[in-house]
Order: C-alpha cells, then sequence, then structure tokens
C-alpha cells in the first residue's frame, strides 16, 4: 500500500549531532549532513489519514510540515531561527504487516521479490539483495527470516 512521507531540510547550522537518529516510523527520523544541513522526516500521524494510502506526491500536508518544524524548533532551540530551505513528499510502499516481501514468489520457481520495505529501505534492500543473488545462484548461505517470506501471504 502507498504511503506519502514528508521530510524538511534545515538551512547549514552548526553540528548538533553526528549520527543517525530515529523515533519511529511517523514520529521523526533524522540525519545531519557534512554540510550542516538537518534532514528530519516523519510526523504523518499528524495527518488524519496517517498519510497510508496518499499515492500524490506533488503536494505537502500542511499538518505533517507543521509537525516536522515544531517539533525540530522545540527539540533543538539552536534551531529556532535557522530557515527550512526545502520540504518535499515521496511515496513509499508499506506491506499491511509493515514486513518487506522478500524471497522466491510461491507457485512461481525462478521468479524473486525484493519489495515493501515500509520506509526502510536501504539497509533491508542490499541484504535481500544478496540473499536473493545467492539462491539464485544456487549457493543460499543466508535464510530469509520467516516475516519476509512471500508465502506467509499466500492462501489456501
Amino acid at each position: 500500500m502507498p504511503v506519502r512521507g514528508q521530510v524538511i531540510a534545515t538551512a547549514p547550522t552548526s553540528q548538533l549531532f553526528d549520527f543517525d537518529w530515529y523515533l519511529s516510523n511517523d514520529t521523526g527520523y533524522a540525519i545531519q549532513r557534512q554540510d550542516g544541513r538537518i534532514i528530519f522526516g516523519g510526523m504523518r500521524w499528524k495527518s488524519p489519514t496517517k498519510e497510508i494510502g496518499i499515492e500524490d506526491d506533488s503536494t505537502l500536508e500542511p499538518l505533517v510540515g507543521e509537525g516536522l518544524k515544531t517539533f525540530l524548533r522545540d527539540t533543538f532551540p539552536s534551531l529556532r531561527d535557522v530557515a527550512i530551505e526545502y520540504e518535499w513528499t515521496g511515496i513509499m510502499a508499506f506491506t499491511i504487516d509493515e514486513n518487506p516481501l522478500i524471497g522466491e514468489l510461491p507457485g512461481r520457481p525462478g521468479e524473486y521479490i525484493s519489495a515493501g520495505y515500509t520506509g526502510h529501505g536501504m539497509p533491508v534492500a542490499i541484504a535481500a539483495g544478496k540473499t536473493i543473488a545467492e539462491q539464485i545462484a544456487g549457493s543460499a548461505q543466508t535464510t530469509i527470516p520467516k516475516p519476509f517470506r512471500p508465502e506467509r501471504f499466500s492462501l489456501g
């Protein structure tokens, strides 16, 4: 199912943290780039729809945007006067159980899927790609966790 995420980027500012942080999928996550910009996303819970089922990434949700700005400025008082230079949205692919689909498709030998990362694509996708490549090559060394396997949605 589609879920729209929204992100803001501050103007360059002094270094506040040198690590990525994550509160929860719809509360907040951030990174401060080397140029000093803070990239902060989340706050989907501020939207009446929680941004679930939203396929349009051409508009911003004002309630989410205000939530992002307020949280960042309230959490880091030194950012109260730092400009927000960019704000954008993007569509993520979520599964109904919020676990990705990774592995061979049931009843379709030789067909594989790696999708539905629920906003956590990069770390999981890299490992999934390696695992699927091992399976295709017939040298599977890594086991796909049961909650990630596509057969969990098979009927019957």
